[in-house]
């Protein structure tokens, strides 16, 4: 009879795998922010001052941690790009 030893990370990467193949919803949700960087390629924007335009128009929500860091909310980003949805004729 042979034996398998786990350590312990084994052990936990195993388990969390298992968690994500049964139980997709369970798996780690995504980040509620999002970077300047991450929302320019998100909605294929070119321009760091069309980015500011949509941010102060109040169109996305946005926290400013200091005056070059500022996060947008990742609902608010998709709820903006929601509203730019044309409805099928």
């Amino acid at each position: 009879m042979s034996k398998i030893c786990f350590n312990e990370e084994m052990v936990i990467d195993i388990h969390q795998r298992m968690i994500e193949f049964t139980c997709p919803s369970y798996a780690k949700q995504p980040d509620p922010y999002m970077s300047k960087d991450e929302v320019m390629e998100f909605l294929k924007i070119k321009s760091a001052t069309t980015l500011q335009n949509i941010r102060d128009t109040g169109k996305i929500e946005f926290t400013v941690l200091t005056s070059k860091n500022i996060l947008y909310s990742r609902a608010s980003v998709l709820d903006y790009l929601k509203s730019k949805t044309q409805k099928a004729f």
